[in-house]
């Protein structure tokens, strides 16, 4: 039996974007509303001949066999979708890498998040490696970082959109001050929350236990935001065998040559964004104005104790209840950009964080020192770029007080569904057999 990893379809505006995982190529069909196109597809671990089309019959159908099937890099590219399911981009991207990530590995053991600066700043490939070289081996990492994300998109993200299944064994949130400011507009939070995205996954998951999604509005979230695993999966779980893996090399010095196995697709599929541009002062402040800290909108009306405080509560209250362990890195800035007014600011909210860290509500990370704020680690006053990301996540993990998953935890590689029926058929055979 052949398998699909991922299919998209389009089949209405809203319904743009629709996930069926895991499904297997034995003609199988999937109704959709009739005299609608099939816009796309994404198909993972398979070659030979594959056919998709709409049949020519009262109620539209879509049809997908092939003929063989071949190994296939770890992820495929996301589809593209013309509408966003939230209203940003960038968040429609992510769940659409995070939830590829999530059939074909499960969920990671660290998740990053943060607002553009954790996107392009913290480097998930270079971090994992450094833990697999420090024997935590097989570790996973996932950059799930949005633009324009404040303390208010984390806590919907965390406890909204992802479900307590496809959640980490560790959060490192990367960010600054600006993300926690109350004062000023939040741009992205206000789209999300009246996103039909947003409204559509809440309403599918308060529908009544049985009922299925009965409009176009819901089927696609439905389809998006359920972790869709094959049932084997579920079951062989706890017989997979103790993984062992080889690490992966490390670049021996910061900013030092990546490993030439490693690609650029690989890192994007994990979620990080890579930004080669490198800051230059100068060059820079020829195109673009120098704004002070005093007239910087980030810190328009500064105020840590309001919604965005509240959300940091919820956010740290909810890892606790799910024993999750909460890292939050306040990541680099340029000299440049560091004025006597944002150094205030930053001193102010180092005191804040540090109040946190010392209720044992989160671990506080101050990566914001001059090793780590170089010209050459960023692209522009206050966003790191390629290099800078590798700097910070080796800065990250060759930390040894951070409380790093236990490797011992991590599940192997999934067998394949024959040799995982066999096992269960036989386990479950062994009792009689004695009787």
């Amino acid at each position: 039996m052949q398998w699909v990893k991922t299919l998209a379809v389009r089949t209405g505006s809203l319904c743009s974007l629709l996930l069926l995982a895991t499904y297997p190529l034995v003609n199988h069909r999937s109704l959709v509303e009739p005299g609608k196109l099939l816009a796309q597809t994404s198909l993972a671990s398979l070659s030979g001949s594959v056919q998709i089309g709409l049949e020519p019959s009262g109620t539209s159908a879509l049809t997908v066999s092939a003929a063989s099937a071949s190994p296939s890099p770890l992820f495929q590219q996301p589809p593209v979708f013309p509408s966003p399911t939230f209203n940003s981009e960038q968040l429609d991207r992510q769940l659409v890498l995070y939830y590829q990530y999530l059939e074909l590995s499960g969920p990671p053991d660290v998740l990053i998040v943060g607002s553009s600066r954790a996107l392009s700043g913290i480097d998930p490939l270079t971090l994992q490696q450094t833990l697999w070289q420090r024997g935590y081996s097989d570790l996973r990492v996932f950059n799930f970082s949005i633009n324009g994300a404040t303390a208010q998109v984390i806590d919907i993200l965390l406890r909204q959109i992802l479900t307590p299944d496809q959640l980490p064994r560790m959060i490192i949130w990367g960010d600054g001050v600006r993300a926690f400011n109350s004062g000023r507009p939040d741009h992205t939070y206000q789209k999300i929350v009246v996103s039909q995205g947003l409204r559509s996954l809440l309403a599918f998951r308060s529908r009544p236990s049985g009922q299925s999604p009965e409009t176009c509005a819901i089927a696609p979230i439905a389809s998006l935001l359920q972790n869709r695993r094959p049932f084997w999966l579920t079951l062989t779980a706890a017989l997979r065998p103790p993984a062992v893996q080889k690490p992966c090399p490390v670049p021996d010095a910061i900013g030092g040559p990546i490993d030439p196995g490693e690609t650029i697709l690989d890192r994007e599929r994990l979620g990080f964004q890579i930004i080669t541009q490198q800051f230059n002062p100068t060059h820079y402040f020829r195109q673009f104005p120098r704004v002070s800290g005093r007239y910087d909108g980030d810190y328009h009306k500064f105020n840590l104790r309001g919604s965005q405080h509240a959300a940091l509560v919820r956010v740290t209250q909810f890892a606790r209840n799910q024993r999750i362990p909460l890292v939050f890195v306040n990541l680099p800035l340029t000299a440049t950009y560091m004025d006597s007014t944002r150094i205030a600011y930053e001193r102010q909210f180092w005191n804040y964080m540090q109040q946190f860290d010392r209720r044992d509500q989160l671990i506080f990370r101050n990566l914001n020192r001059p090793n780590l704020a170089k010209n050459q680690y960023f692209m522009d006053p206050s966003h790191i770029n390629e290099r800078g990301a590798r700097a910070v996540a080796l800065a990250l993990g060759q930390d040894a007080t951070l409380p790093w998953p236990h490797p011992w935890s991590s599940l192997a590689p999934l067998p394949t569904p024959p040799i995982a029926m066999i096992r269960i058929f036989w386990l479950a055979l062994v009792p009689h057999l004695h009787s």
